[in-house]
């Protein structure tokens, strides 16, 4: 994240995708995800 200026690299290039999938370590390596998904789908 944030390696490109925004937080996604969608974002710089104006692409709208459909799904995004995030994940994070946090707590000792303990996996955080999501998935985000435009309401349309």
């Amino acid at each position: 994240m944030s390696r490109t200026v925004k937080m996604f690299v969608c974002e710089r290039f104006n692409i709208i995708p459909d799904i995004i999938a995030l994940a994070k370590g946090i707590a000792s390596g303990l996996p955080l995800s999501a998935t985000v998904a435009r309401e349309e789908l």
